[in-house]
């Protein structure tokens, strides 16, 4: 069997969301803005899961299942063994211009999951936003000897 956990995100990044959440609301309850209060316990959520999540994996024979914890978040998964057909690490590129003008400029952040080909020919993330393609390939390639799957290529994957 094979079971890890990483954390979910940064706790620095975390206790910096936080703040800027307190001083959100702070500013919103100052000024009358109501509306702004809203948005204020999303982000104080966000920044809890963020900073005390972790995300475990575990691989067997029968199964493979991700979860998320302690804080109830999306993302967990559990896959019987029969229904994956190939694990493959792919790369997603996010790029967004940065200051207050069109002509700024572009800041490029890579990305990696670990995806299955199911059988029925779908396919579906297994774990999304590791930093490292060198963490994603360690990741699929790990499992796939657990489970017993060979590597085959997909197409539109990272390759090794």
């Amino acid at each position: 069997a094979l079971s890890v956990s990483w954390p979910k995100g940064r706790r620095r990044g975390a206790v910096i969301l936080g703040m800027f959440c307190l001083i959100w609301s702070g500013m919103a309850l100052v000024s009358g803005a109501w509306p702004l209060l809203i948005v204020a316990p999303l982000l104080g959520y966000y920044a809890l899961v963020r900073g005390t999540n972790r995300i475990a994996l575990h691989a067997d024979a029968a199964a493979l299942v991700v979860r998320q914890g302690p804080v109830p978040w999306p993302g967990a998964r559990r896959l019987a063994r029969a229904d994956i057909e190939q694990l493959f690490s792919v790369e997603k590129v996010t790029a967004r211009r940065t200051g207050s003008d069109r002509d700024g400029p572009v800041r490029t952040r890579r990305s990696y999951r670990l995806r299955a080909r199911l059988r029925g020919g779908g396919r579906v993330d297994v774990v999304s936003g590791l930093e490292s393609a060198d963490r994603a390939l360690w990741l699929e390639r790990e499992t796939e000897r657990v489970l017993g799957l060979g590597d085959e290529p997909v197409e539109g994957e990272v390759r090794r």
